[in-house]
């Protein structure tokens, strides 16, 4: 009893001890990208996957159709006009229309972002539309669990056969031509079917016929008229009347349900599984590889696979959106693959198999597998393979030494960073110290904060955070060439041969050669690069570099960066998992097998540069929005043939740039330039941001033009241009300055002449009145001579009279006279009593009378046409030519 105690005991002790060495044993991950609602996919049940002719993506959804450009969706629904949200099948077209099958509303079709329902055309029969195809001559055949339906012309012509007695039973997406007249169509109770669209014959391949499976899902025709029919749990290759079967594994046939088929390269199909992710099928082998969840695929429930124009796999899923798969370049684990923790501190190859340190122990990596048996519980800091084919590994309080045989020796104990080991010495680093360790001895030299380690001849190189050094003898000392002042910050260094050794800092690339005994120095600043910035860790293979920057490796030639000053030879994009990680300091390495590993924040980075699949393709190019000032620009409005033309105050303009392209799509870069606009000539920095805005352009004539990246440095050479044209403002126009100039000379003439006639009114009145008050006086004056003088001449001659001096008499009568003649110049007073031409007549008489002067004249009558001053001035004027002519002419004859 006792004994059985002791062994319970020693069961459960070991038991314990056991669960600290194993974990469970999962498969890696690839880089698969999802893609669902918390996107903007309208739903995560996916139906149908179509790469259409434009590099776009569009997508069936029981939520509508949604449009994928690589970065947004643009989604159709029954708000937006769609018959129905239940979509079941997709189809372009040759003239780039997408057609749409749905459950219960028939048949819609999209052209150029207008929505056309043809439900009320068609009888309930269309309904359950799976399938599309388009004939040589254009007509649509859409094919329904009830019926097929041709459109023509948009009229719709309804094709009846036997079959279609069943419902439901065709499967959806995949039907495909024999030939001109014949419709291949996988059937879930029939298995394949020959419809000929003349005869409506069918003709079946099923189970008594061919041995086929009845329960088939898709079929497609190859390059080489070969048949493939996906069914359930197996494939058939159909040529002529011949099959071979290609099965899958039986006990998971319930899994492998081959719903969708597309070429992939020359020899290989992509198959969509419902119940089990995907496969890529080899055409000539039979042979396949299986994608689901055990190697990161999100669903087991493929629905349809489609293909876009930079060969990425795009595969539609029934509860989990979309989901992008390119290559196995890439392939990461973490805890959730089975990692004893996310944090990852080193990597090393030991006795065929790949070691993972982490903080809770080192991990064994076996045909992409975490093994359940750890090779260490403890927290491990550092791996390292000896000369002789150990490993060596620190821990949070020892340094360990282990053989294949599992056979351990402490080296020493406490707290070292990492390890270094070849045929001479064992160098322990510690954060202010290292340990040296060889066949005769062990000492310690202060090395505080000793970064890294390369060996160079017989020599060590160690970088450190205040310089690089020397390391000879049991000696630190400084490089010749390189003082510390000058040179330090030291992030890693890597031997490349037995006499070469390449270190970085912060902003510089060294590439040290040991030379009988001198160091030769080679230095590039790499910072001068944009993209090199933030570089913290590097390897290097085949005298290639391999920087490791914020989501990506670059690698870079040894001898054209020293010979030529050429920084970045290829790039390579981390998984969409880690497009935002760095790695850790000097998380980067290379494995005897040539994989580089990377060490994020969590988990760990594999990648074999042999896989990988660079996208070579330039962006498809697309102007998506115009906006003034904030809306929709009306382009019928403003359109003028192959430009835009707007007026002087309305042109604050927003531009939306669209660059179609999926591999690298989070990393895509936009340049742009107003060709026009001052330094409109040169384009703008690469930028993000796909929208641009220009405020108040001035008028003139421009051309907006932008292009951009796949995301991985490819340009699109060809730009998309925009001819715009901005009024010139009509005071700017010279017709508007001609008007204006004429405009302003006439009020100028007009003002001119308005003032000289002023002045000349003014002078007249000015005259007219002078006149009038010369008038006023004579008038007093002779008024003064006529009753004043006149009646004291009077008086004076009575007087004269009175004495009888008759002879003073005629005197003083003469003077009365001429007295009254003056009164009678100085004012006319026979005007107001005879009118104008009966005194002027009277005065021409009496000038006549006294003067010896001939005078002949032609008077009108011109009584009353003359206001009273204007015909004084009339008189004076005749009173005052006659004056003239008396005294200056001596002419003997006048004529009025």
């Amino acid at each position: 009893m006792e004994l059985c105690l002791k062994i319970h005991e020693l069961r459960f002790t070991f038991l314990i001890f056991f669960s600290f060495l194993i974990i469970s044993s999962y498969a890696q991950q690839y880089d698969f990208k999802i893609l669902d609602t918390s996107n903007g996919l309208p739903s995560n049940e996916v139906h149908s996957i179509l790469a259409t002719s434009d590099g776009r993506i569009w997508l069936g959804t029981m939520g509508g159709v949604s449009v994928f450009n690589g970065s947004t969706f643009t989604n159709y629904t029954r708000k937006e006009g769609l018959a129905s949200n239940y979509v079941l099948t997709l189809f372009e077209d040759s003239k780039g229309r997408i057609w749409i099958g749905t459950v219960d509303k028939g048949v819609s079709r999209i052209e150029n972002g207008k929505i056309k329902n043809f439900e009320r055309d068609n009888p309930q029969e269309v309904f359950g539309t799976v399938a599309f195809l388009e004939g040589d001559d254009g007509t649509i055949y859409a094919i329904a669990h009830h019926t097929i339906t041709a459109y023509k012309n948009d009229k719709a012509t309804l094709m009846h056969s036997e079959f279609f007695k069943f419902p439901k039973s065709l499967a959806p997406n995949d039907v495909a031509w024999l030939d001109k007249e014949t419709i291949l169509i996988a059937s879930t109770s029939y298995g394949l079917i020959k419809f000929n669209i003349k005869t409506t014959e069918i003709t079946y391949m099923d189970s008594e016929s061919h041995n086929i499976n009845n329960i088939c899902y898709t079929v497609f025709l190859d390059v080489e008229n070969v048949i493939w029919l996906g069914a359930y749990g197996a494939m058939y290759k159909i040529i002529g009347d011949d099959v071979i079967t290609y099965n899958f594994n039986k006990k998971e046939a319930n899994l492998n349900r081959v719903v969708s088929i597309k070429p992939y390269g020359t020899d290989t199909l992509v198959l969509g599984l419902e119940g089990n992710g995907f496969a890529i099928f080899n055409k000539s082998t039979g042979d396949y590889k299986l994608y689901n969840e055990s190697v990161g695929f999100q669903s087991e429930y493929v629905s349809d696979v489609a293909l876009d124009r930079e060969e990425n796999i795009w595969l539609g899923t029934l509860n989990s959106g979309i989901a992008r798969f390119r290559d196995e370049s890439f392939k990461f684990y973490d805890a959730s693959d089975g990692l004893p923790s996310d944090k990852v501190n080193d990597v090393e190859i030991f006795d065929g198999h790949i070691r993972i340190a982490t903080d809770k122990g080192v991990a064994t990596l076996v045909n992409n597998e975490i093994q359940k048996q750890l090779l260490t519980s403890a927290p491990t800091t550092s791996l390292t393979k000896t000369f002789d084919n150990q490993l060596l590994y620190t821990t949070d309080s020892e340094v360990v030494l282990t053989n294949a045989r599992n056979d351990k020796r402490i080296l020493d104990k406490g707290v070292y960073h990492f390890g270094y080991n070849d045929s001479t010495n064992t160098i322990l680093m510690a954060t202010r110290s290292m340990k040296i360790i060889n066949r005769d001895s062990s000492y310690i030299i202060n090395a505080f904060r000793s970064i890294d380690i390369a060996p160079i001849g017989d020599n060590y190189l160690l970088p450190k955070t205040q310089g690089l050094f020397n390391f000879e003898n049991g000696t630190l000392s400084e490089i010749p060439g390189l003082p510390i002042q000058r040179h330090s910050f030291f992030t890693g260094a890597e031997a490349i041969s037995k006499n070469e050794v390449v270190a970085i800092n912060d902003d510089s690339l060294y590439h040290i050669t040991l030379n009988e005994g001198n160091y030769d120095i080679a230095t590039y600043n790499y910072k001068k690069e944009n993209e090199a910035e933030g570089f913290n860790s590097f390897s290097t293979k085949n005298n290639a570099l391999y920087f490791a920057k914020k989501g990506c490796y670059y690698k870079i030639d040894l001898s054209r960066l020293l010979k030529n000053d050429t920084i970045v030879e290829s790039t390579y994009k981390f998984p969409s998992k880690f497009r935002d990680s760095e790695l850790i300091f000097n998380g980067t390495k290379f494995l005897e097998d040539g994989t580089l590993v990377g060490i994020p924040s969590n988990g760990v980075l594999f990648f074999d540069e042999a896989k990988y699949k660079p996208n070579y393709k330039a962006p498809l190019l697309n102007l998506r929005t115009v906006k003034l000032f904030a809306e929709p620009l009306a382009d019928s409005l403003y359109r003028e043939k192959e430009k835009l033309v707007l007026p002087y105050d309305s042109n604050h303009l927003s531009f939306t740039m669209e660059a179609i392209s999926f591999t690298n799509s989070e990393e895509i870069k936009y340049k742009y330039r107003l060709k026009g606009l001052r330094e409109g000539d040169v384009w703008s920095q690469p930028t993000s941001n796909p929208n641009v805005v220009y405020s108040y352009i001035p008028a003139g004539h421009y051309v907006f033009e932008f292009t951009a990246d796949n995301g991985n440095g490819i340009w699109q050479m060809e730009p998309v241009k925009l001819a715009l044209t901005i009024k010139i403002p009509f005071w700017r126009l010279w017709y508007f300055w001609i008007t204006v100039l004429v405009f302003t000379s006439l009020l100028i003439i007009g003002y001119i002449i308005y003032r000289n006639k002023k002045k000349q009114k003014l002078k007249v009145e000015f005259t007219q009145d002078l006149l009038n008050a010369q008038e006023q006086e004579r008038i007093r004056i002779s008024g003064e001579l006529h009753d004043s003088i006149g009646q004291s001449l009077l008086m004076v001659k009575n007087k004269i009279l009175f004495n009888s001096d008759y002879k003073t008499v005629g005197m003083v009568d003469e003077i009365i006279d001429e007295v009254r003649e003056m009164s009678r110049n100085l004012h006319p007073f026979k005007l107001q009593e005879m009118g104008l031409t009966d005194t002027i007549n009277s005065n021409i008489d009496s000038i006549d009378e006294h003067q010896d002067i001939f005078i002949t004249t032609e008077i009108d009558d011109i009584d009353g046409l003359f206001k009273p001053e204007q015909e004084i001035n009339i008189f004076r004027l005749i009173q005052e030519s006659f004056n003239n002519i008396l005294k200056h002419s001596n002419a003997k004859s006048a004529q009025i």
